[in-house]
């Protein structure tokens, strides 16, 4: 069977796998000049993650001063040796969530909100240390503007 280019196309096309390059821009997210931020209640709080109890997992969410959860706002969370270094960022809900072990292990994270210009620290290292227990697997941090 010999088919033309044209027709793959179209067939593609019709399936919604075609589609024009289309190039879309995301505006950069920024803080206002000055604000730091720091742990809401000045605590973790613990709770089993709905991914499954085979993993340790980090949420969260960064606050404005408005109260507003804000999007596009890098957090680095990592350990003491290094093991685990990874930047996430809040999502256009403002919310984010990162595995930081495939097991239940204890372990001691740093969890730090970065400014998204200059990548620089702006809350203090919060430390959140794991609980290898399914009920306890998912730690939320919120951070909020210091005052």
């Amino acid at each position: 069977m010999n088919v033309s280019r044209r027709a793959v196309l179209k067939i593609l096309a019709l399936a919604g796998v075609a589609t024009g390059c289309q190039h879309t821009t995301t505006a950069q997210a920024t803080l206002p000049p000055g604000l730091t931020f720091m742990l809401e209640g000045n605590a973790v709080e613990y709770s089993a993650a709905s991914q499954g109890c085979d993993r340790i997992v980090v949420q969260g969410a960064v606050l404005l001063p408005d109260g507003a959860r804000a999007s596009g706002i890098p957090v680095h969370i990592t350990t003491e040796d290094g093991d685990f270094d990874e930047t996430t960022q809040t999502q256009d809900d403002g919310l984010f969530t990162i595995v930081v072990s495939d097991a239940l292990v204890q372990r001691v994270y740093r969890v730090q909100v970065l400014d998204p210009v200059s990548r620089e620290p702006v809350s203090d290292i919060t430390v959140a240390e794991s609980i290898p227990d399914c009920a306890l697997n998912l730690m939320t941090v919120i951070f909020v503007p210091e005052a």
